[in-house]
């Protein structure tokens, strides 16, 4: 019975020793729509984007959004809900895909 024991210490600490979360590729999408106006694009030479870890101020990702200003008419004619999506396929947008090798602390302020 002992040397029973023994061998389920042993397995429980084999399995649990260098487990680890794998990395995940999380692809993120970046949109800057200016007050009252279109996105910022190309055509304005874009927007810088910088992405950086809160917590180690890691720099993660960077770039500038290419694409252009959008649907004039979705953007500035039409009545939209508020939070509803303004961006169409070709609208300019910053892409990256970051490695999430665990998961953050919740940094809400709220």
């Amino acid at each position: 019975m002992r040397r029973l024991c023994w061998t389920w210490v042993a397995v429980i600490l084999v399995c649990g020793i260098g487990v680890e979360a794998a990395a995940v590729d999380t692809k993120i999408d970046i949109r800057v729509l200016s007050k009252g106006a279109k996105f910022i694009g190309t055509g304005v030479a874009g927007a810088e984007i910088t992405i950086r870890d809160a917590e180690t101020n890691e720099l993660l990702a960077r770039g500038k959004t290419v694409g252009n200003s959008g649907n004039d008419r979705r953007i500035m004619v039409e009545a939209w809900p508020r939070h509803a999506p303004l961006s169409t396929e070709t609208s300019a947008v910053f892409r990256a895909t970051i490695v999430v090798a665990e998961a953050a602390a919740d940094t809400d302020e709220d």
